[in-house]
């Protein structure tokens, strides 16, 4: 396929991916609205309000086990990594329109959760399954899918440049200079598309002011952000293993309910996506960011505040997780933001009790939500230019740098993997790619047979063995019965020296000088299991049998040989 037509498609992907998003957001955005009607519509209804995310959570049941008919329905985009690291770069066709219904709802009704991640994973599908439709290569598809990927972070969030860095960062195994050009098209066109399509921003739009003077108390936020961010990894992991053991997701639902119900009714701020919040937060209106709360005075109970501020910070990563576990479906970017910016205004109070001025709430806001993102995902660009498109905030790219970096390092030490990685390792998956394992376990043995060979029978005397030797180049030859079955093999490298010590010997065999292989592959197998035989055995080549007989041999050498010649394909793939 030329590189024109591969751009087109990628531009197609970032098209659709781009509609998919502003679809996802009109369906959330119409429960919402009918949420709110609903709670306004008689005062008795704030009881009611919490249990509408628990509806949430059961009408998502409902449609994944009875209309997509899905026992399993992974809601993360750990399926999607494990695809383009370690797979064949193919999303099950579900996930372009399942998430679209199951997340608007379930978000748009107060679930404790993003619309980030199920766009991510829409867009990722469309890309695969485009390009398994065309029949394209691998590598062409996993392109594909970072494309689809990238263009739904770009759209939902209007931030294109994020979008790259995120497909760059976090859904692609490794970053090549080749892909930017496509993965910068399909965000671009995700993000024009639903831009044109939905006027309405999340963020309110801030240009802060940061001083050098502050840039210690940056990186101690920079520091934090990297601890709660393996704190919410930790909690994500330790939560899902601990409900997986509620069999019945009927009544995994039912349990996480209740607790949902009775958290959402004592800190209504934890429902959503908490954006609302954070914009209140960035204009300075902590009553609004704290709306449902206990009034708590920051003039005459300053720290009261603060360790409300605390509670909030630490409970939101459980709530949301309990949430997506108990059956809801939506992503983590969300909450990360909520807890970056709830994060970075508590230092900002903290500091401020201590007695220091002229500091900027809104640089502390946006710091933290760049460098939670950052931490979560390990993915330190998408959490600078994600959060500077989100807030407008670009003069704040250094010590942006800094904070995520900073971040991404302590989580880093502290969790060892993102979430989405952490996630496939608590599954028994590899996260890490394994290009060896993944482009030998493509080909079968059967490819690189060698057929060509002269083979001995068992009585075969040393005289006629030299001729054979003699007349060939071949340095192992296969010693089979009457049937065809192998009997063993004679090394060539054995027998020259031995038929000049007795040239008219005609007492020496085969079945005396040959030796029986302790691997042996079949055809089906494949090259990742051959190198695995090589590994357990001494010899350069091994004998291939089908249905018991002999029909070649494998030789360790074309085998490499192959391998770097995948490699070199897989570099030069546009």
């Amino acid at each position: 396929m030329s590189r024109r037509v591969l751009l087109f498609l990628c531009a197609l992907t970032g098209v659709v991916a781009g509609l998919a998003a502003v679809l996802l957001k009109s369906i959330a955005h119409a429960c919402r609205e009918f949420a709110a009607s609903l709670v306004a519509w008689h005062p008795g209804m704030v009881w009611v309000a919490p249990a509408l995310p628990v509806a949430g959570i059961f009408l998502c049941l409902f449609l994944v086990r009875w209309i997509y008919r899905r026992k399993h329905y992974d809601k993360s985009l750990s399926g999607v990594i494990y695809s383009t690291h370690n797979g064949d770069g193919n999303v099950p066709f579900y996930h372009t329109f399942g998430h679209i219904l199951t997340s608007g709802m379930a978000v748009g009704l107060g679930g404790s959760a993003g619309l980030e991640a199920p766009i991510a994973l829409t867009g990722s599908a469309i890309g695969s399954n485009l390009g398994k439709l065309l029949k394209l290569k691998r590598d062409q598809k996993v392109l594909l899918l970072a494309c689809g990927g990238g263009a739904g972070i770009a759209a939902v969030f209007a931030s294109p440049v994020a979008g790259t860095m995120f497909a760059c960062e976090v859904l692609l195994p490794t970053f090549s200079h080749s892909v930017l050009v496509p993965l910068l098209i399909a965000s671009a066109t995700g993000s024009v598309v639903a831009s044109a399509i939905w006027t309405t921003h999340s963020f309110v739009q801030v240009a802060p002011v940061w001083s050098y003077d502050q840039l210690q108390y940056y990186l101690l936020l920079g520091v934090l952000a990297g601890g709660f961010a393996a704190y919410l990894i930790k909690c994500s992991l330790v939560l899902a293993k601990r409900l997986e053991k509620i069999p019945s997701v009927w009544k995994r639902a039912v349990a996480g309910g209740l607790v949902l119900y009775v958290v959402f009714l004592l800190f209504p701020c934890l429902k959503g996506e908490g954006y609302d919040h954070i914009a209140s937060l960035g204009q300075g209106s902590l009553t609004g960011a704290l709306a449902g709360l206990p009034k708590v005075s920051l003039e005459h109970q300053p720290w009261s505040m603060v360790v409300l501020l605390l509670l909030l910070l630490l409970l939101k990563p459980v709530v949301s997780v309990l949430f997506l576990e108990s059956g809801g479906d939506g992503g983590i970017f969300g909450p990360s933001l909520f807890c970056g910016a709830f994060l970075g205004y508590l230092l900002y109070a903290i500091l401020t009790l201590l007695g220091l001025q002229d500091l900027s709430p809104q640089v502390f806001i946006c710091l933290g939500m760049g460098g939670v993102l950052a931490g979560v995902m390990h993915a330190p660009l998408s959490g600078i230019f994600l959060t500077a498109e989100l807030t407008g905030s670009f003069s704040l790219l250094i010590p942006l740098m800094l904070v995520a970096a900073l971040s991404t390092f302590v989580c880093r030490s502290l969790s060892g993997h993102s979430l989405y990685k952490s996630i496939l390792i608590s599954r028994g998956e590899q996260a890490d790619e394994q290009v060896e394992l993944r482009l030998l376990s493509q080909i079968k043995a059967a490819a690189l047979l060698d057929r060509n060979f002269i083979a001995f029978q068992p009585n075969d005397t040393l005289r006629t063995m030299q001729q054979a030797v003699v007349r060939s180049a071949f340095s192992v030859f296969p010693v089979l019965t009457e049937d065809g079955s192998l009997a063993g093999m004679v090394m060539a490298d054995e027998l020259r020296p031995l038929y000049q010590k007795t040239l008219f010997d005609d007492n020496i065999l085969a079945c005396d000088l040959m030796h029986v292989p302790n691997q042996i592959l079949q055809p089906e197998n494949t090259l990742a299991e051959a190198v695995n035989a090589f590994d357990s055995s001494a010899w350069r080549v091994l004998p291939v049998l089908q249905d018991g007989a002999f029909v070649g041999f494998l030789d360790k050498g074309a085998v490499l040989d192959y391998y770097r010649e995948m490699l070199h394909d897989k570099t030069e793939m546009l």
